[in-house]
C-alpha cells in the first residue's frame, strides 16, 4: 500500500460525492473502495533525494527519534519563477512526544507536514525519515494524518465512517465493530454511533474524524490544522479532549496551528518558522508539565507572540500563499 487510507478518504470523497449525485446513487461504497484499492495498489515513486543513502548512517536516525528532517528545502513554481517555502529546515521528535509547528500564514507549514506525510516530495533534502526509512510515500502502516477538514463519507454513519479504514484494511467484522466502538467512546461520542453526518456537529464530526484516525494505531500522528475551522469555545474542547486522549505518550504527534492558545495548551515543544523562506526561528520547551493551567498557558502564549509578531508582520507584507 502507497496511499494512506485517511489520505485517500479524503482526496475522493468529493469526487465521489459528485459521481454519487449525478448516477442517483445512495450509498456509493464499492465505488470510494475501488479508488482506495486501485490508489493502494500503484507502486511507489523512486526516491529522489538524498536520504536514502543517509538513513542509518546519520546520527539524527535514532530508535528514540521516529521523525527526523534535516536540510529540507522545497519551492513551489509561481508564474514560472520559483517561490522558496522552506529553506534548510531540520529537526527530530522525541518517541512520544507531542510537538506543534506554529509560524506565520504561508510559510509552508502545511508543506513540511505534507513531505513528512509523504504526500510531497521535497525539492531537495539530505534526511526526510521516519522509523528510520527514508519518506518515498505514505505509510499507513506508521502514520495516520487528520486534516482540517473532517472528510467523512456522509452516507455511512458515525461508526461505518470509523470502521472505513480498517474494511479496507481488511479487518474482521467483529474487530471493527470493537475497535469502532472503543475508539468512539474514546472522542466521547459512544452515543452518536449511528448517527449520519449530517446529524452532528462539527465538533462531532471532527471527534469521528480524530477517531478514524486513532482506530488505525498507528505510531505517529500528524494533524493540520485539526480544529481550525470550529468557534473558539469548541476548540478549545477538542484540544482538551485531544490531550487527554494522547497523554499516556503511546503516540508521536506533530500538530501544525495558528493557535498560540492550543500550541501553549497541548505541545511537549514547540517549533516557531519565519515567513518565507522559512527557517527555524526557534524552539520553546515549556518547562511545567500537561496538562498546564492558565498562568502557564498564558506565559507561553506570550513568548510564542514575542517570537512570532514580527514574522507574522512581514508575512502578511508579501502576503499569504502555501
Amino acid at each position: 500500500m502507497t496511499l494512506s487510507l485517511l489520505i485517500v478518504i479524503t482526496q475522493v470523497i468529493t469526487i465521489v460525492s459528485i459521481l454519487s449525485i449525478g448516477l442517483g446513487l445512495q450509498y456509493p461504497d464499492d465505488i470510494v473502495a475501488h479508488v482506495v484499492r486501485l490508489s493502494c495498489d500503484q507502486p511507489r515513486e523512486p526516491q529522489s533525494y538524498k536520504s536514502a543513502l543517509a538513513v542509518g548512517a546519520h546520527p539524527l536516525a535514532l530508535p528514540d527519534h521516529p521523525i527526523v528532517i534535516r536540510g529540507l528545502v522545497h519551492e513551489y513554481t509561481d508564474r514560472g519563477e520559483p517561490l522558496r517555502v522552506l529553506d534548510g529546515v531540520s529537526f527530530a521528535v522525541r518517541r512520544g512526544e507531542f510537538l506543534t509547528i506554529i509560524g506565520p500564514s504561508g510559510c509552508g507549514k502545511t508543506t513540511l507536514l505534507n513531505i513528512l506525510a509523504g504526500l510531497l516530495k521535497p525539492s531537495k533534502a539530505e534526511m526526510v525519515a521516519v522509523e528510520g526509512r527514508p519518506v518515498t510515500g505514505p505509510n499507513p502502516d506508521k502514520v495516520a494524518l487528520v486534516f482540517q477538514d473532517s472528510g467523512l463519507l456522509y452516507w455511512r454513519t458515525a461508526r461505518a465512517n470509523v470502521e472505513f479504514g480498517l474494511e479496507i484494511r481488511g479487518e474482521p467484522k467483529g474487530q471493527r465493530a470493537y475497535l469502532s466502538e472503543e475508539y468512539l467512546r474514546l472522542v466521547g461520542l459512544e452515543g452518536f454511533a449511528d448517527k449520519y453526518p449530517s446529524q452532528l456537529s462539527g465538533g462531532m464530526k471532527q471527534r469521528v474524524a480524530l477517531a478514524r484516525a486513532l482506530v488505525l494505531e498507528t505510531p505517529i500522528l500528524l494533524m493540520d490544522e485539526p480544529f481550525g475551522a470550529l468557534d473558539e469555545q469548541t476548540r478549545l474542547l477538542m484540544s482538551e479532549e485531544l490531550l487527554r486522549i494522547c497523554s499516556d505518550g503511546k503516540r508521536t504527534v506533530v500538530l501544525v496551528t495558528h493557535s498560540l492558545q492550543e500550541a501553549a495548551l497541548l505541545s511537549d515543544r514547540i517549533i516557531v518558522l519565519t515567513s518565507r523562506p522559512a527557517v527555524i526561528r526557534g524552539t520553546i520547551e515549556p518547562d511545567s508539565l500537561r496538562p498546564r493551567g492558565g498562568d502557564s498557558v498564558e506565559k507561553i502564549r506570550e513568548g510564542l507572540w514575542a517570537a512570532l509578531r514580527d514574522e507574522t508582520a512581514k508575512s502578511d507584507r508579501l502576503g499569504a500563499g502555501t
